[in-house]
């Protein structure tokens, strides 16, 4: 089982038999699944289970899973940064790795607005089950507009094959 504030973290690797179930009749199962492209493929499958505390990082980024080795953090096998945030209202945030990242935003919970600060200074408002993904060279703080959880995933700017 994956309750809130847990993180399941799965290598497929050379394969897995994996299925997945609401194992209860009455709550309804709410949760973000996220799929990374590995660096290897026919890997060596793992999974691992990873439990944080959900008051001990408010109003801030927490490093949920790397595929750096960082303390303490599951390792996944891609390039990429996995952080969560909870807001409380009126709380803003900006992204914790600058420079040559793309970043996705995704909206778990409440209500949030994206300041783009790029320039032409706009504001997107986003919602529980919204994302805005954002290219490497965007800058942008998050507003919680009511109390939020937020999830960014960070990878390496993505360059252009030609």
């Amino acid at each position: 089982n994956v309750c809130p504030n847990e993180l399941l973290v799965m290598h497929a690797g050379r394969g897995i038999r994996h299925s997945q179930m609401n194992g209860s009749s009455i709550k309804r199962d709410h949760h973000l699944q996220l799929w990374f492209v590995p660096r290897q493929r026919a890997g060596t499958p793992a999974v691992e289970h990873a439990r944080f505390d959900p008051v001990l990082r408010r109003n801030s980024w927490e490093l949920w899973a790397s595929g750096h080795s960082e303390p303490g953090v599951p390792v996944i096998d891609a390039e990429a940064w996995v952080f969560r945030a909870l807001l409380q209202p009126g709380s803003l945030l900006s992204p914790p790795i600058h420079g040559a990242r793309s970043n996705y935003l995704h909206v778990g919970t409440g209500h949030i607005e994206v300041q783009l600060m790029d320039g032409l200074e706009s504001t997107t408002a986003l919602m529980a089950g919204d994302a805005i993904a954002l290219p490497y060279a965007t800058s942008f703080c998050v507003k919680a507009v009511k109390a939020a959880e937020l999830f960014l995933i960070q990878q390496p700017e993505l360059r252009d094959p030609t």
